[in-house]
């Protein structure tokens, strides 16, 4: 038995497959962020900013590949007419310790098909991540746009920010005027999908059914608005609100505003629990 010395302790020493062994815990199985792949020009396509979780073929963790500017990779030429092609766009990891090889990097390669009238997609290298699949028709001079499928693997949904208010802490909106609760900021990597979500259990000043309204704001612009429906005994459902958005990359503050249904009643938070205003990633 061998009992390896745990990351990252003062002095410690041990091989770079032990620390992959904690990524490996995160991203057991591949996972990208980034990284979609569009045509530049001719065979040559781009692969944008990002990073990829590569699992290693040899159990020993995973290897986590970041690059902060746009890669490019090169198709071969296109088979003859009357033959067709499916190839792969990869982000190839190589490690002594991995591969038995010099190198110590990754890079982005293309895995070339085998060209048939009816083709198939070649097999995935060892210590590889696919992130796009090509069609390649024969006699073609260059990449089309509509024949690159997307192939990136997507972690499970992830949260990007979360904040929250309350208990009980009075919101001061009265009326149908948007009051400020509360906003997070975010950074969104291009071609994902967020999910707003609040969980907002407020209360009101009468004893009568009433309706407020939740708006999910990005500065003055209104990204989606919810019914917020309060009962006779004064307090609201509290369920979930959400509205779904394809942002562009970059960072992003979302704002959670409040804006009552009747005029001239007061709402606040109820006094056992908390308004929770989470930003989530929802996959591409």
């Amino acid at each position: 038995m061998t009992r390896q010395t745990p990351n990252w302790l003062q002095q410690g020493s041990y091989a770079a497959s032990v620390d992959r062994r904690l990524p490996g815990m995160i991203w057991p199985t591949a996972a990208c962020y980034g990284g979609v792949v569009t045509v530049s020009s001719g065979m040559t396509v781009n692969i944008a900013v990002g990073s990829i979780a590569v699992p290693t073929a040899n159990n020993t963790g995973t290897a986590v590949c970041c690059w902060d500017a746009v890669e490019q990779c090169t198709l071969a030429a296109a088979p003859a007419s009357g033959s067709n092609r499916y190839d792969l766009v990869v982000c190839q990891l190589r490690g002594n310790d991995i591969d038995g090889g010099a190198n110590n990097d990754f890079l982005f390669v293309n895995v070339t098909g085998t060209a048939a009238a009816t083709p198939t997609v070649p097999a995935v290298p060892n210590n590889a991540v696919a992130v796009a699949q090509i069609y390649v028709p024969g006699g073609s001079a260059s990449v089309t746009a509509g024949n690159i499928t997307d192939v990136r693997p997507f972690p499970p949904f992830q949260r990007l920010g979360v904040v929250t208010r309350g208990p009980g802490n009075d919101l001061g909106f009265t009326g149908t005027t948007d009051t400020f609760v509360m906003q997070v900021t975010v950074y969104v990597v291009g071609g994902r999908n967020i999910r707003l979500q609040v969980s907002f259990p407020g209360a009101n000043s009468a004893v009568v059914n009433d309706r407020a309204y939740l708006k999910f704001k990005e500065g003055a612009s209104v990204l989606g608005t919810c019914n917020l429906n309060f009962n006779a005994n004064f307090q609201s459902n509290g369920g979930a609100y959400f509205a779904t958005l394809a942002p562009s990359a970059g960072v992003h503050t979302y704002g959670l505003y409040v804006a009552g249904g009747t005029a001239g009643q007061n709402y606040n938070l109820q006094t056992a629990n908390a308004v929770i205003f989470e930003v989530i990633d929802v996959g591409p």
